[in-house]
């Protein structure tokens, strides 16, 4: 797979519009103009919500490999960094309390992520909320790990992990 962050950034917070077309909607103008960035396949319009990101590209399901399904099972480390580091850029949160939280229906895709996070030795938690499951990484030192080895895209969430974890308990 090529552009591994790309491709966790797809699974997280993209939509498949039909087999050529995935969008990435965001109000993040940095995110937009780095996923533009990232692919010269991708134009950018703002809208009413904030900014939409269409990547064209034929047999685009093929050729990226997506099955927003299931999570894929990336041995290599390189590729494995790659992807959760695309995947916590577009829908994670970070509280002041220091955690790096990322929530989802679907506790299938959080155990995944999980198995990812624990082969790079990063301790997670999935709790139940209501009928939502949300993964957490909790503490100063587990969000450092985190950012020491998998890190965000965008300027905006470096510079809020950094503040966490340097005023965090």
């Amino acid at each position: 797979m090529e552009n591994l962050e790309l491709i966790g950034l797809l699974y997280s917070c993209g939509s498949v519009k039909s087999k050529n077309i995935i969008e990435l909607q965001t109000k993040r103008k940095e995110l937009a103009e780095l996923v533009c960035n990232m692919t010269n396949l991708a134009t950018m319009k703002t809208t009413s919500r904030g900014y939409s990101v269409q990547i064209i590209v034929k047999n685009l399901i093929k050729n990226l490999g997506i099955d927003k399904t299931k999570i894929p099972d990336l041995e290599d480390k390189k590729e494995r960094v790659g992807f959760l580091r695309g995947f916590f850029e577009g829908k994670s949160s970070i509280s002041i309390v220091t955690r790096i939280l990322r929530m989802s229906g679907k506790r299938e895709q959080l155990e995944s992520i999980k198995k990812l996070l624990d082969s790079e030795n990063i301790d997670s938690v999935i709790y139940k909320n209501g009928i939502y499951y949300s993964l957490y990484i909790e503490g100063k030192n587990r969000c450092e790990v985190f950012r020491d080895k998998i890190g965000f895209l965008t300027r905006e969430k470096k510079d809020k992990l950094d503040k966490v974890i340097l005023f965090g308990i």
